[in-house]
């Protein structure tokens, strides 16, 4: 992860996840306004928004890439450093891999 001040000056930034049997919080390395997401294993991951229980979720599949690029139309980023973005884990419990680049 980027330390404060590299955080607040750099505009591009990829970051892997491992993902398992349980939900893992993918948390914003930098402010940005935009990100995607690509399962980069060979089984299926599930990604949601929030982790109250029992929330519907959305399927990404091996090599497929899901992205958020709508403009932020407030002050400052849509996501600050440290923001829990979204949430994500292995739909068949294996070991799978998201690689995720955020853009400012």
């Amino acid at each position: 992860m980027a330390d404060s001040k590299q955080a607040d000056t750099t505009s591009y930034q990829k970051t892997t996840v491992v993902v398992g049997k349980w939900w893992v919080k993918v948390v914003a390395p930098i402010r940005c306004d935009y990100f995607g997401m690509r399962n980069a294993g060979t089984g299926n991951v599930l990604i949601r928004t929030t982790d109250a229980p029992k929330t519907e979720y959305s399927v990404l599949c091996p090599g497929v890439q899901d992205s958020v690029t709508v403009p932020f139309q407030g002050k400052g980023t849509r996501f600050v450093t440290g923001d829990v973005v979204f949430y994500v884990r292995s739909a068949d419990r294996t070991r799978q891999t998201v690689v995720v680049t955020w853009v400012r």
